[in-house]
């Protein structure tokens, strides 16, 4: 399994990403190698976390800029996506590659 934490670098959001997206490895008992990316021009833009290349969020719309990447759930606008989240999209992944 390929993730990916994608950041800009004064995004506040990019280690308590990272601390979530550690946490999900674990309770998960995923082997996973995790690239960090920094993101440092429009053309890379799209600060997120991607797992063999998709992002986490389901509901994610393909845009893409310079700016901290939030998240919707449960009607909230969250910087950082929650555990439970990242979780899921790790268990998809699994589940894809079962197939």
């Amino acid at each position: 399994m390929r993730i990916e934490l994608l950041y800009i670098g004064d995004c506040p959001h990019h280690a308590p990403a990272r601390a979530a997206l550690d946490e999900a490895i674990r309770i998960e008992q995923v082997v996973a190698e995790v690239s960090e990316l920094e993101i440092k021009d429009e053309s890379t833009a799209s600060p997120s976390i991607r797992i063999d290349g998709n992002d986490i969020d389901p509901a994610a719309s393909g845009t893409a800029g310079m700016y901290c990447r939030t998240y919707t759930e449960s009607g909230l606008i969250k910087g950082v996506p929650s555990l439970e989240m990242i979780r899921q999209a790790l268990r998809h992944a699994r589940e894809v590659r079962c197939e």
